[in-house]
């Protein structure tokens, strides 16, 4: 949506911040162990990928 516009930076710097808190407040809060964080992002960014390969944004 925001891909190709000036706000692409900011998204992406708020998503990733967001992204960042939350799994800081799990650990905080003792809901979860940090490698179930570390998991959670490494499935998040493996999903991420893959899509992107499906979609042709990246070539093998």
């Amino acid at each position: 949506m925001s891909w190709n516009s000036r706000w692409r930076w900011f998204v992406l710097s708020i998503g990733t911040l967001f992204v960042l808190i939350i799994g800081w407040t799990r650990l905080y809060l003792g809901v979860h162990y940090p490698s179930d964080v570390l998991a959670g992002w490494m499935v998040a960014v493996g999903g991420r990928l893959e899509s992107a390969c499906q979609m042709g944004s990246i070539d093998d």
